[in-house]
């Protein structure tokens, strides 16, 4: 992630643009990482792992499933 929180040389666009790609990429490694625990977990966690995949762009869908996890 980010390792300084300021805009030091760009303007604010691409500072706000840099943090959202940073954010983009680990919420994608994050969903690969959930699919790969998906093809050894069981039952209700199987069914969680899948449901929160299923929903991770989904703010407040995500949110909640992410509780049950």
């Amino acid at each position: 992630g980010p390792s300084w929180a300021n805009s030091l040389f760009e303007d604010n666009a691409e500072y706000g643009y840099g943090m959202y790609i940073g954010v983009k990429k680990i919420r994608q490694q994050l969903v690969e990482l959930a699919a790969k625990a998906v093809e050894t977990a069981t039952g209700e966690l199987k069914d969680a792992l899948e449901q929160w995949i299923e929903f991770a762009n989904l703010g407040a869908a995500t949110r909640q499933r992410s509780e049950r996890l």
